[in-house]
């Protein structure tokens, strides 16, 4: 059983550094989107002669760095929460709470990844594109949806592996 808890203990830490990791690409991300709206407002306005490119990627970026800041924050904790009554119950049923709203919100984000790959399936087998001038095909960014799905779904399932392991010692 030893061995059991510290493959998962394991797996969990594997986790928690891929959640931290998704924080440093949305930082990245942002930092990209900055650099090239600079850039493209000096080629706009100093030389008068505007991007192709910049909107739309610009764009993708911002998709990429919601998804994957949205799994960095469940990480920190720091989604909103209603604690009013929360904080009003019991050490150990505010954990059984919290293992409930985790399970709903795997179930939920199970529901998200499926119909992103379907979407993004659908998208592929269509050869569909974007509306924009640099014709990336949609399944491309339709990934992005199922990708941070999982990821989200991971950081879920490690925060209830550990709800449930300070539930097994209360």
């Amino acid at each position: 059983m030893r061995r059991l808890k510290a493959a998962a203990d394991r797996v969990a830490s594997i986790i928690a550094f891929i959640s931290r990791a998704t924080g440093a690409v949305a930082a990245v991300a942002i930092f990209t989107m900055a650099v090239f709206t600079t850039f493209e407002v000096v080629m706009r306005y100093v030389f008068n002669r505007g991007t192709v490119w910049v909107t739309e990627t610009t764009g993708y970026l911002l998709i990429l760095t919601t998804l994957f800041a949205s799994v960095y924050t469940l990480y920190l904790r720091g989604h909103i929460n209603i604690v009013l009554i929360f904080k009003r119950f019991s050490a150990r049923t505010q954990t059984i709470l919290t293992v409930a709203t985790g399970i709903l919100s795997v179930l939920f984000v199970a529901a998200l990844v499926w119909q992103g790959w379907v979407m993004t399936a659908e998208a592929y087998e269509q050869g569909g594109r974007h509306i924009g001038d640099m014709f990336v095909p949609q399944w491309v960014t339709f990934q992005l949806i199922p990708l941070g799905g999982i990821l989200l779904g991971l950081e879920l399932l490690r925060q209830l592996y550990e709800n449930l392991t300070l539930l097994e010692e209360k």
